[in-house]
């Protein structure tokens, strides 16, 4: 036996758990296989004995996470998640690499997403999420910088901002644009400009604390005083100036065509296209202080502080609520929507607008 080689203990929730032998420059990412190996599991993120994930960055070794003979590792099983394009799909786990199949090429030469090929080395580094647009993927890494590929006209070539693209947070998407929130509130967007791909001037600078999308606009809270910033294309809610009046705001809310916020004091307003809800119903005016909001693909609904509900936009995906259902939305608790209806969960059972 190597003499510099030593024993990890790898334990899993239940209290299962395997002994390693390892040596100091083994990568951690073969440990993690080893460990799934005789474990009997897939897709598994191994703890270190503080509490926090090891990471699988190429250059991630034993010695470099500071493990030591006889210490336990937690080995976590993660789901696999998958974002899906218009002709692609991107497969991972959090804290591991991404996989990519579908159309590679369009007929017209341009590069789709199901081609990851070019950036396969900065995904093996490790991802914590991924959004996509119609036709390209964006990655966060693990160390919080961004990557992306797949057509450069709905955002698949980030290099014009890849230097601000550090320390990012989250990323939000729409049909062919990008927009990613950093750790200290300002935003960097790119893709089809007239989608939102390039901040309004009053985004420059600004420091927000939420960012949420229709198809082709976007919409964020700034964080000093709850105003909304909007952008991207006018008539899907990327005009703010109807809204430009409010502050306070606490919860956004968006269809594929409008958004809706709900302020403080439980006033709702919304601006888009009024087929998809950017039209605020007289009744959602009226009545109790709104607590909640939900929103299908092109409706809203909103909760109030008596466990009434209002809903607006396209009658067909939930915008208008029966008479007869109507009857029953009382004592209301929480309202919840998939992409064409809403579901309002009340104290003693379960009614569905």
């Amino acid at each position: 036996m190597n003499p510099l080689s030593f024993e990890l203990q790898v334990v899993l929730p239940s209290g299962h758990g395997t002994t390693l032998k390892v040596l100091p420059d083994w990568r951690i990412r073969d440990v993690k296989m080893d460990a799934q190996h005789q474990l009997g599991k897939r897709f598994l993120r191994l703890m270190g004995p503080d509490g926090q994930p090891l990471k699988l960055a190429p250059e991630s070794t034993v010695a470099s996470n500071g493990l030591r003979g006889g210490e336990v590792l937690t080995a976590v099983a993660q789901p696999v998640l998958v974002a899906a394009a218009q002709c692609a799909f991107c497969a991972f786990v959090a804290g591991g690499p991404a996989v990519t199949w579908g159309d590679a090429w369009a007929w017209s030469g341009d590069r789709l997403g199901g081609d990851s090929s070019a950036v396969r080395e900065r995904l093996a580094q490790g991802v914590r999420g991924v959004q996509s647009t119609s036709l390209a993927f964006a990655a966060l890494l693990e160390d919080r910088s961004v990557v992306t590929w797949g057509d450069v006209n709905c955002g698949g070539d980030s290099r014009h901002v890849e230097a601000q693209l550090c320390d990012v947070e989250a990323i939000q998407s729409n049909n062919t644009a990008f927009a990613a929130l950093k750790t200290d509130g300002t935003v960097v967007a790119w893709g089809q400009a007239t989608s939102g791909g390039t901040l309004s001037p009053e985004l420059l600078g600004a420091e927000v604390s939420v960012i949420q999308s229709t198809a082709t606009a976007f919409a964020a809270l700034r964080r000093a005083d709850g105003a909304i910033l909007a952008w991207g294309e006018e008539v899907y809610g990327g005009d703010g100036r109807f809204v430009a009046h409010l502050r306070g705001v606490q919860k956004l809310a968006a269809t594929w065509g409008a958004f809706a916020a709900l302020d403080a004091c439980g006033r709702v307003a919304a601006w888009g296209a009024p087929n998809y809800g950017g039209r605020v119903a007289d009744a959602a005016g009226e009545g109790a202080a709104k607590v909640a909001l939900a929103a299908t693909n092109a409706a809203f609904a909103a909760l109030d502080a008596t466990g009434g509900v209002v809903a607006w936009g396209d009658a067909a995906s939930g915008g208008e609520v029966p008479a007869a259902v109507q009857e029953q939305l009382q004592d209301v608790q929480h309202i919840q929507a998939n992409s064409a209806a809403f579901v309002a969960i009340r104290k003693e059972s379960r009614h569905r607008l």
